[in-house]
């Protein structure tokens, strides 16, 4: 805007200076009291402002805040004159193409301050009369009508954009119409935003557009005063209640369900190819995404809280009725396919937009589960439910897994990918050596063994690799990470004992994920020599009553030697490793971080056996932490070092507790009880440096 002072004829004493949008200029004091303000805007081929600002006039109650610039040239500076302490109004003729250009004045003061009336101590803001706000995800074509006067505003307004309104002014009747071309909506019925009779004609708080298929959509109006405009200008934000956004990648279909009517098509989609409708322009999107990523704008047109939105894909059923309510919540959406066997999985996320946004709550779908490849080779996987095909993913590759069939679990296989006679990677799921399953929706880790063929590159000498498989969650997303980690295996079993023991996972006898380990690949366990050097055994199946199950895998653990181990089964609802030794076996937890019971082997029906006979047929069983990795030690049974004793036997400790007492262990077949120190003596020794500080 250009600022400049005159005389009370309307004529220029200072030059014109130029305030750029959000600057302040302060004015000559001197002048002040001598001299009004007139402006205009700059560039535009305006006149000097019809009327001009004396600083007393805002003393006044009724003091008018607005002055006019009517188009025109330099040269009709001295048109206006003063009107006698108060800004006369100059009206254009109607019937003038013209277009005037209104600035509202508000002075910012203190008035309970004597000297105001003597000096100028106040803020002049300038604001438009009226702002038009655009919340949307795409841009405008604005029309606004001054219906008391008969003139029109038609401009451009771009996603995020505010639009200053100077043709209109305070007071009036004020119309509103608008067209969104690029989300194909290009009828809308005019709604009221300025009023001059609230009771005849009431401002409305939504407007109405319709797309190319005639489907409407109720778009909201949020009014609010102007900052610093002393209440006199509004801004008119436009907003869609609701923003969908699809980032799965998936040709997605959304309809609305209200309570008292049925199900009704969402506005703005293309309901022959489920995708929303193209632009006219048919730009494309600075993120370089298709159009099935351009947000769908939606609004259930009465508020209800039992409105609900519906979603299927391409000529899949619709899912269950959805609620938009729950602030910041993500889910997943299920949508059954036609044939009722598979379903597709989405992930679902509600939050409410930010800053300026937050009238807007977005709806964000996408893939519930994203796979991603990061072992170095190229693998395949399917469910364990489809045995017809299976998924190829090169390493580096992320891909999305959508479909999956119909089942209480979703668990997943993997194996190394078959390579053809062209050198391409395809799935083979009948050839293929598959691991065993693991859950894809538990969030953490979880270790399996894919088996490799002796002939393959990958082979390193064991017969299967080891894969940690990552489950994250981020928003409604689970990602599944897969790595190679033959060089840190979870566990290792110790057996620093004399004698030969053979360890093999617990398993429920009629669970039904014990079944699923059938055709996992290799039957081989694997053991290291004191030396580290990798030793086949063949695996070895117990007499055991203990939970194993005709077909398991099982691992000789030589004396002397460690057996690097991961869970035949992750799946599996309590993982626990049981123990076989002469005969006898006992079920030991690796999360029970400590010394645990020790274990009587190759009792059998023989007589007890006390001291030495008791001791020689014993191991003690310690589960301990190094680094990553648990470490279950088997060592010999030792009454002096360890936390139990049988019944009777004499202890010898260090003299660090005063009293002794003993409890059974509930388990009158393993003969030991729990030593328990009633008072123990510790020892700190502390040092100090640099003084002591006492609060």
């Amino acid at each position: 805007m250009e600022v400049a002072m005159c005389d009370y004829r309307g004529e220029l004493r200072t030059d014109a200076a130029v305030i750029a949008p959000g600057a302040e200029l302060p004015l000559p004091i001197l002048f002040c009291h001598q001299y009004a303000v007139r402006v205009r805007p700059e560039g535009f081929g305006y006149a000097w402002s019809s009327q001009y600002i004396y600083w007393r006039d805002f003393l006044a109650q009724d003091a008018r805040t607005e002055v006019c610039c009517l188009p025109g040239t330099s040269a009709d500076v001295g048109t206006a004159a003063y009107g006698g302490g108060r800004n006369t109004h100059a009206d254009l003729d109607p019937a003038s193409d013209a277009m005037p250009f209104y600035v509202h004045f508000n002075a910012l003061c203190d008035l309970r301050n004597p000297a105001l009336y003597k000096y100028p101590f106040m803020r002049l803001v300038m604001t438009p009369p009226l702002e038009i706000e655009n919340l949307l995800p795409y841009a405008l074509q604005v029309c606004v009508i001054d219906k008391t006067v008969g003139r029109k505003w038609i401009s451009g307004l771009a996603r995020g954009g505010v639009a200053a309104v100077h043709a209109v002014q305070p007071g009036h009747l004020v119309l509103l119409t608008m067209r969104i071309p690029d989300a194909g909506f290009d009828q809308c019925d005019g709604t009221i935003i300025e009023t001059s009779d609230e009771d005849e004609y009431p401002v409305d708080d939504t407007i109405t557009v319709a797309d190319r298929q005639g489907i409407r959509l109720a778009l909201k109006l949020h009014r609010m005063d102007i900052s610093s405009s002393g209440g006199r200008c509004r801004r008119v934000s436009i907003y869609a209640p609701y923003v969908m956004v699809n980032r799965s990648g998936l040709k997605l279909f959304y309809s609305s369900k209200g309570f008292f009517k049925g199900v009704s098509a969402v506005a703005g989609q293309d309901l022959q190819r489920n995708a929303p409708l193209e632009a006219e322009s048919a730009p494309v999107p600075a993120s370089g995404t298709d159009t099935d990523a351009r947000p769908v704008m939606f609004s259930f047109g009465s508020y209800d809280l039992k409105n609900r939105a519906l979603v299927r894909v391409a000529d899949s059923e619709w899912s269950r009725p959805l609620s938009f309510d729950a602030l910041g919540s993500a889910a997943e959406v299920i949508i059954p396919a036609a044939d009722r066997l598979t379903d597709t999985h989405l992930g679902i996320q509600i939050e409410p937009g930010r800053g300026r946004y937050s009238h807007t709550r977005v709806v964000t779908f996408t893939s519930r589960y994203v796979v991603k490849n990061m072992t170095g080779v190229a693998l395949q996987y399917r469910t364990v439910y489809n045995t017809s095909s299976a998924s190829v993913i090169g390493d580096g590759e992320r891909q999305a897994l959508h479909t999956l069939h119909r089942s209480r679990r979703r668990l997943l296989t993997v194996a190394c990918a078959h390579r053809d006679s062209s050198g391409a990677m395809q799935p083979d799921v009948r050839g293929g050596q598959w691991s065993a399953p693991f859950s894809i929706d538990d969030v953490g880790r979880a270790y399996v063994r894919m088996p490799v063929s002796p002939a393959d590159a990958l082979d390193n000498g064991r017969g299967e690799m080891l894969i940690k498989i990552d489950v994250l969650l981020e928003g409604a997303c689970l990602f599944v990470i897969m790595q190679c980690a033959d060089t840190c295996w979870p566990y290792m079993v110790e057996n620093l004992t004399g004698t030969d023991v053979v360890v093999w996972q617990f398993q429920e006898k009629h669970g039904s994920e014990a079944q699923s380990v059938a055709g996992s690949g290799s039957t081989l366990g694997y053991v290291t020599s004191g030396q580290g050097l990798p030793i086949r055994q063949s695996a070895t199946t117990t007499s055991s009553n203990i939970g194993h199950v005709s077909g398991e895998r099982s691992y000789v653990v030589r004396a002397g030697e460690t057996l690097e181990y991961a869970w035949d089964v992750p799946t599996a609802a309590s993982k626990q490793l049981v123990i076989g030794a002469q005969g006898s076996t006992r079920k030991v937890s690796l999360q029970e971080i400590g010394e645990q019971r020790p274990f009587v082997y190759g009792a059998g029906g023989a007589a007890p056996r006390r001291g030495a006979a008791l001791a020689a047929s014993t191991m003690n069983i310690e589960v301990v932490a190094v680094g990553a990795q648990q470490v279950l030690r088997l060592t010999g049974y030792t009454a002096e070092n360890s936390l139990y004793v049988a019944p009777g036997a004499r202890i010898t400790r260090a003299p660090t507790a005063q009293s002794t007492a003993s409890t059974r262990t509930g388990r009158s077949d393993e003969r030991f009880e729990v030593v328990e120190d009633e008072r123990t003596r510790f020892v700190f020794r502390v040092g100090l440096s640099g003084g002591v500080g006492v609060s």
